[in-house]
């Protein structure tokens, strides 16, 4: 017969790991590192060139009802006006996915489907960190 020691706070160890705060937490961390990861990704020029902002301002996460993490980027164009002071002509538009994979006329510019090996690593890394944190009482 083999003993088992030093278990003594595994039941609670486990009941934290498995609590739906814990799970909230490497929810959170997920998204935010994937959404860190593909701002930067930007930033660090391997895409499109922003010349207002609000693509990357627009790029986040949701959790949508079944407890997964969506990203998202929903950048509007905004209505012009033909000459000053007129009305404001044309629709709001989500530009992102005009961006990401081009249209007949432009090239596109990938920013959220590109270098998906590092985001899973650095996703993975994060949700470990969670996992330690709650093992170690935190």
């Amino acid at each position: 017969m083999t003993t088992v020691t030093g278990l003594d706070n595994a039941l609670s160890v486990l009941e934290a790991v498995a609590s739906e705060k814990t799970q909230q937490r490497i929810l959170e961390a997920a998204g935010d590192s994937f959404v860190e990861d593909t701002v930067q990704y930007i930033e660090d020029g391997n895409s499109f060139v922003s010349r207002t902002g609000r693509l990357i301002d627009s790029i986040g996460w949701t959790m949508n009802k079944s407890g997964s993490v969506i990203i998202t980027a929903q950048a509007m164009s905004q209505p012009k006006r033909l000459y000053q002071n007129g009305p404001l002509v044309g629709k709001s538009v989500n530009y992102a996915p005009f961006i990401e994979f081009g249209t007949k006329k432009h090239r596109a510019y990938p920013f959220m489907y590109v270098d998906l090996d590092v985001r899973r690593e650095n996703v993975t890394d994060a949700v470990l960190s969670v996992l330690a944190t709650v093992a170690n009482g935190g």
